[in-house]
């Protein structure tokens, strides 16, 4: 399966204007990678700066939830996402990203997200 991310730069009003004026040009950017399963473990590669990458997981879940904060602007998600850990939550996943202690990262690859609007 091929998994496609395509970035664009959304509404100007979000950016500085110098700030937008040096990366405009760089948009917008599509990134393509592979998943494969074996029956046993999930395999996500592709290429990067022209050198190859490949990583393996366990797992593929599925987080469901309302938004994370109160000023996100969709009301709801709906992710897969691979992990090696099945017990992990995306409470979890996101901590990781974020936390500044050596060893709270948590290994994933996002493979699908749905953001839901409710406007």
């Amino acid at each position: 399966m091929r998994l496609v991310n395509y970035y664009t730069l959304d509404n100007l009003s979000r950016y500085d204007p110098d700030y937008y004026e040096s990366i405009k040009d760089d948009y917008p950017l599509l990134f393509v990678s592979g998943l494969s399963f074996d029956g046993k473990a999930y395999t996500v590669s592709g290429l990067e700066d022209s050198e190859r990458w490949e990583k393996t997981y366990s797992h593929l879940k599925r987080f469901e939830d309302k938004a994370e904060t109160h000023s996100a602007v969709y009301d709801s998600y709906i992710r897969y996402v691979l992990v090696n850990d099945d017990t992990v939550t995306w409470n979890q996943l996101v901590h990781g990203m974020f936390s500044s202690r050596f060893g709270d990262s948590i290994p994933f690859h996002s493979v699908y997200t749905d953001y839901i609007y409710n406007d």
